[in-house]
C-alpha cells in the first residue's frame, strides 16, 4: 500500500475485459455491503474544471447576448444554483475508501502513456493498493475537484451491487462498470474520449444510469484552484 504512482500503477492493477474477470477479483476481495467512507479522485479533470464551468454557464445565460455571455464568463457572477454534471475525465484511478479500512482502486483507460509502455488498455483494478494523494507537484497529475464534494451523494451508502455493461448484449468484454449504491444510485466508470486521447470518465447516476447534478454552491467549495485559474480568458 502506497502512494499513487502513474508509472507503476497500472502495471500493478490487474487488467479485466469480461465480466468472468471482475467476478474473480470481487469473490477474492468482495466490495458488497460494504460503506463508502470518502472518495477520491487522483488527477486533474479537465471536465468540469474552471474553465469548462464558466464557459458552460455562460453559453447557458448568454447563448445569444454578448453582455450576458460576457458577465457569466465571470466565476465570481456564476450562479449558485447553476447545475453541472455531477461527472469528471481524469487520466487516473478513482479510490473508494470504505468504513471498515479497506479500499478499491478503478481505472478505465486508453491512453498513449500505457500503450507505448505494453500496458493493456481496459479496466484496471487493485485493492488497498493506494493510501494516499500522490505529492501535487505535476500540472497534468494535481488534483482540482475534491471528490467528497463532487460525488457527496454516495457518501455513506452501501454498495449494493457490482454491475457490468457490456458493449453489446450477449457479449462478455465490458464497456461501463456501475457500483450499484443501497439508495439505487450510482458510480458509473466507463472510458471518456477527447480528440483520441482516453480517460477515466466518472459520474454518479441515478437507478435509471442518468447522470445526477450538482449546484455550483454545493460544488464550489469542492473546486481546487490555483492562483489565477478562474481568471483565465475564456
Amino acid at each position: 500500500m502506497k502512494e499513487y504512482d502513474f508509472k507503476t500503477w497500472p502495471h500493478i492493477a490487474s487488467v479485466c475485459d469480461y465480466i468472468d474477470e471482475i467476478d474473480d477479483i470481487l469473490m477474492e476481495n468482495p466490495i458488497v455491503g460494504k460503506t463508502i467512507k470518502n472518495i477520491y479522485f487522483l488527477g486533474y479533470s479537465w471536465y468540469n474544471d474552471s474553465y469548462e464551468i464558466r464557459a458552460s454557464c455562460a453559453w447557458h445565460y448568454g447563448e445569444n447576448d454578448d453582455a450576458l455571455y460576457q458577465k457569466y464568463s465571470v466565476w465570481a457572477n456564476i450562479p449558485s444554483d447553476f447545475e453541472v454534471d455531477r461527472r469528471v475525465e481524469i487520466n487516473a484511478p478513482i479510490v473508494i475508501q470504505f468504513t471498515d479500512g479497506t479500499s478499491i482502486e478503478i481505472m478505465y483507460s486508453d491512453y498513449t502513456y500505457e500503450t507505448t509502455n505494453k500496458c493493456p488498455n481496459g479496466f484496471k483494478i487493485s485493492v488497498n493498493e493506494i493510501t494516499h494523494y500522490p505529492k501535487q507537484d505535476m500540472e497534468d497529475n494535481r488534483t482540482n475537484i475534491d471528490a467528497n464534494v463532487m460525488f457527496s451523494v454516495c457518501l455513506g451508502k452501501k454498495i449494493a451491487g457490482v454491475e457490468c455493461v457490456p458493449y453489446k448484449p450477449g457479449y462478455d468484454d465490458i464497456e461501463k462498470l456501475i457500483l450499484r449504491l443501497s439508495d439505487g444510485n450510482g458510480i458509473l466508470i466507463a472510458g471518456a474520449y477527447d480528440e483520441g486521447d482516453g480517460y477515466n470518465g466518472l459520474e454518479c447516476v441515478d437507478k435509471d444510469n442518468k447522470t445526477l447534478m450538482i449546484t455550483f454552491g454545493e460544488l464550489k467549495p469542492g473546486m481546487i484552484l490555483k492562483d489565477g485559474e478562474e481568471l483565465e480568458e475564456i
